[in-house]
């Protein structure tokens, strides 16, 4: 594998992927005309569709570093998915035909299903001529060429897929990875092809091409269907689904400092996934940038289990709203010291508080006027207060709360103007 850090250019590397793909389309198409093989004809359009997806990273790769503007917030990464579409486009219909002519081969051995099916079929389908076996047809040397394209494309495809993941997790470019797995996952079917060739020449039995060229065509139709299906959910800004999105809320809600995500947007912009997050947080100002790397190094790796290596997020803070509550403590007064009494009983003032969300802004002390009547519970409802606290007698009463960072001056608790009281 190269270890020249120019070697692992982006551009270098998709060069020689496209320089691969320019001699697999003249091999494949050349010879599989020749011996009219669906099989090795289908697998040589599906790599036209691959060096066309080779052009389109090479774009991307090329975009990704145009800075976004006022215009384009997100950048122009959704220009690969007008691309997607389009090779999405060519290829179900070339799979489609070349799935029938091998159906139509396989028909053919039985006369009467073949005049059937024709008959049937309110479209002409395809001909198939018979392919073409032996060293009369194909020359003395017909068998060795077939078996050097299709083996040695199978060779290539492993190295090459190797070699652009490599660049494409060394560079940052997921795009690069995500064609590289692509790449040995057609070096997988030239090994059925590769094999295919082989049982045909072994057992004498051409008829093998044609069940082999149907599962050549199922598989060049599902990246076809993968290609357009991805590049419409991209030109829509479809969501990354509810399965992503759930483990996104999962994800933030363990994450200390977080309340909860008040909303959450998902889309792709070309390959990369856009996350929108807002975060309802009670940590102080000093404390988002904390909590920020902390969720983005969780989401990210919540993202990748779900096979998404490239997202961007964008996060967003608030305050949780405001909710006002009234509330009393029964205090008793002795000399100039103010308690909480135990009870309703020994109380002779009452603190009147309005609290915001659990902590008291402001109180005054009041003293219950003689004209209640000892009716205490109706001059408080006049007051608006719905909480009566005592002290009582309750120990060990602690909760524990998860802090979203280490650093005091980000939770406001030290300062050159504010040093600790002890008490």
């Amino acid at each position: 594998m190269p270890t020249n850090p120019r070697r692992l250019s982006p551009y270098v590397v998709m060069a020689a992927v496209l320089a691969m793909y320019g001699v697999k389309v003249a091999a494949k198409l050349t010879i599989g005309r020749h011996i009219h093989s669906p099989m090795i004809t289908g697998d040589g359009f599906h790599n036209v569709a691959d060096a066309f997806e080779a052009v389109l990273i090479l774009v991307a790769v090329w975009i990704s570093r145009l800075p976004p503007d006022e215009r384009y917030p997100f950048g122009r990464k959704n220009i690969e998915s007008l691309a997607r579409l389009g090779i999405g486009l060519g290829l179900v219909p070339t799979a489609l035909h070349f799935g029938l002519t091998s159906l139509m081969g396989l028909a053919a051995y039985a006369p009467d299903l073949d005049h059937a099916l024709r008959q049937l079929a309110p479209f002409g389908l395809p001909r198939p001529e018979p392919l073409l076996m032996g060293s009369d047809a194909n020359g003395p040397n017909g068998l060795w060429w077939i078996l050097g394209i299709t083996g040695g494309s199978a060779v290539l495809s492993m190295v090459m897929s190797r070699y652009e993941i490599r660049a494409g997790k060394a560079n940052g470019h997921a795009s690069m990875v995500a064609d590289g797995q692509e790449t040995a996952s057609d070096g997988l079917i030239e090994l059925v092809i590769f094999a295919g060739v082989c049982a045909e020449y072994a057992f004498d039995a051409p008829w093998i091409e044609y069940p082999l060229g149907i599962g050549v065509a199922v598989l060049v139709g599902r990246t076809g269907f993968e290609l357009l299906l991805g590049g419409w959910h991209a030109l829509l800004q479809y969501s990354l689904g509810r399965e992503v999105e759930d483990a996104i809320r999962r994800c933030c809600a363990v994450t200390r400092g977080v309340m909860d995500v008040e909303q959450t947007t998902t889309f792709r912009v070309g390959s990369r996934a856009v996350v929108i997050l807002k975060i309802l947080t009670e940590a102080p100002a000093g404390a988002h940038d904390d909590i920020k790397k902390a969720l983005k190094f969780h989401l990210a790796a919540t993202l990748a289990e779900h096979g998404i290596e490239d997202a961007e997020f964008h996060l967003r803070f608030s305050p949780p709203k405001v909710v006002e509550t009234r509330l009393a403590y029964a205090a008793m007064i002795d000399g100039e010291t103010v308690a909480v009494a135990r009870d309703l009983a020994s109380a002779t003032h009452f603190l009147i508080c309005t609290a915001e969300n659990g902590e008291v802004r402001r109180w005054t002390l009041e003293q219950p006027p003689a004209a209640c009547d000892g009716d205490l519970l109706s001059w408080l409802e006049g007051k608006r207060v719905v909480k009566l606290c005592f002290f009582g007698d309750r120990r060990g009463n602690v909760t524990f709360v998860g802090v979203p960072s280490c650093d005091l001056r980000t939770l406001g608790l030290s300062g050159r103007d504010r040093q600790p009281t002890a008490f």
